[in-house]
């Protein structure tokens, strides 16, 4: 014996149609000596909607062979402008293929935010190539409910 199921009658809805516009705005700054203790952009920026800012740097390995001096001009522009408070030394991670390639390196970083207490409203600054400034955006979108960002790509 065989049994046939039951013819299916189509089922059909109603349809609503929907459409999601996401407007954001930023500026985008060009300056100059961005780390330099006349130059308090860079304050401004950060501390627009705050008095304080809480941030981490996480710079290019690579860039310090061109700009030695980075590290300690990070520390004497933060002493220079106490509104930005530097919560940990400047994260060094190599740049170009091997920040793209090495899932490490996002979970150090992952790692720095935490044990700094980094929350959203506070930020990582990237200073360096592509793939670092990729990378670091990476970082900061992933953590948490997101952490903003500040990216810098020196021209030299």
């Amino acid at each position: 014996m065989v049994i046939s199921p039951l013819p299916r009658t189509p089922i059909n809805f109603d349809s609503i149609h929907q459409r999601v516009q996401v407007t954001y705005d930023y500026d985008i700054h060009f300056t100059q000596e961005v780390f330099a203790a006349h130059n308090p952009l860079l304050t401004q920026v950060l501390t627009a909607d705050k008095e304080i800012a809480r941030a981490i740097a996480i710079v290019d390995s690579g860039l310090l062979l061109s700009w030695p001096g980075l590290v300690e001009q990070l520390q004497t522009y933060s002493r220079h402008y106490p509104e930005i408070e530097f919560v940990a030394p400047p994260f060094i991670v190599p740049g170009g293929e091997a920040a793209k390639n090495d899932p490490k390196l996002l979970e150090e970083i992952h790692e720095q935010i935490n044990q700094a207490g980094i929350c959203r409203h506070s930020y990582l600054l990237a200073v360096g190539g592509g793939a670092v400034l990729d990378l670091v955006g990476y970082a900061a979108a992933t953590a948490h409910c997101g952490v903003r960002l500040i990216g810098f790509r020196p021209q030299f």
